[in-house]
């Protein structure tokens, strides 16, 4: 069998993270104290999240340890979910606390370097040799106790099970999308691929790399949806469809092109066919500030703000005009005109 894509020291870490999860140890999982509060833990997922995350390790042969490596960030993923909510970690507390007093113990004696403790005395039996009632009842009880901690032990194992094979599947539906996602994206359908990220982040919200390439996938869908939208209200003007084309141009708008051709173009329309100056001139700047050097943008601001009788604006845009183009005729005249 080939040698896994991870380091020995890789190896040897995933080796303790997966028995700790096998142990149920979420404390020991996280690498915190018992008594650790929600920021530390918070803090030692974060890192864990950032080191032991499946998909950093996406298309390297791990051999064995790739199931190993899902099963310890799954078990990490729920120690996080359980010791951060107050409820579920008292309940795992109390479901642990033999383990835990003991862990806690064996910490103290440690450090006082204390010897072992005696084993504790035998049950005290008859004269005869014979069990006494007493005993036996005592052992009874123990038995029944034992058994039932077993009973409730058998019974949060199969849960637990059933959490870990749930997340797991969420994993593998989030990873399924994301794959989606970048077939849709080569093929150029952003829109599509922005909807199977979606979904991938929804089924694994903590995964940075989902919602980055989600990022990428909607910027680029809504400039497709702006150019469609565009392209429809270019038609719709070649028809003199006016108002057809304006609420185009307005859904475009409403998207925040940074170009400032559509901006041009619905001003325009809205002097022509609403007669609206205040919204027009609102228009006519923001094709300035996005495309400043286009000296026919300018020149409709410079012009509504002739009309407007804002004359120290209106010439500032006619010698912008004519700095960007020095013969131009319509800027000369309105400077003239100024």
């Amino acid at each position: 069998m080939p040698a896994p894509d991870l380091t020995p020291e890789q190896q040897q870490e995933l080796d303790r993270l997966y028995a700790l999860a096998e142990a149920q140890d979420l404390y020991g999982l996280l690498g915190v104290h018992v008594d650790a509060d929600a920021n530390e833990i918070q803090q030692a997922y974060y890192a864990l999240s950032r080191k032991w995350h499946p998909d950093r390790f996406f298309r390297k042969d791990l051999g064995e340890y790739a199931e190993r490596l899902e099963i310890a960030f799954v078990m990490i993923t729920q120690a996080y979910k359980t010791l951060t909510d107050p409820m579920k970690r008292r309940q795992f507390n109390r479901e642990n606390q033999a383990r835990l007093e003991r862990e806690a113990e064996a910490a103290r004696a440690r450090a006082r370097r204390q010897p072992r403790q005696a084993p504790p005395p035998p049950p005290v039996t008859r004269s005869d040799g014979r069990e006494s009632i007493r005993d036996r009842l005592a052992r009874n009880a123990e038995k029944r106790s034992a058994s039932s901690i077993a009973a409730g032990r058998r019974i949060r194992e199969r849960m637990e099970a059933r959490v870990r094979a749930r997340l797991l599947e969420q994993l593998r539906k989030a990873r399924t999308f994301y794959e989606t996602g970048l077939q849709d994206m080569e093929a150029g359908r952003v829109i599509k691929a922005a909807g199977a990220f979606e979904l991938a982040c929804q089924y694994d919200p903590h995964n940075e790399t989902y919602r980055q390439q989600l990022e990428v996938a909607k910027e680029q869908a809504r400039a497709a949806r702006i150019a469609q939208l565009v392209v429809q209200g270019e038609q719709a003007e070649s028809y003199q469809q006016v108002k057809q084309a304006i609420h185009f141009y307005r859904q475009a708008v409403e998207l925040g092109p940074t170009d400032g051709k559509v901006y041009h173009r619905l001003g325009n329309l809205v002097r022509l066919d609403e007669n609206d100056d205040r919204e027009a001139l609102a228009l006519f700047r923001n094709a300035v500030k996005y495309s400043p050097d286009v000296p026919e943008f300018r020149m409709s601001l410079g012009e509504l703000y002739q009309e407007l009788g804002l004359r120290l604006n209106a010439r500032r845009e006619f010698q912008a005009v004519l700095e960007l183009d020095p013969n131009h005729e319509g800027a000369r005249a309105a400077l003239k005109s100024l």
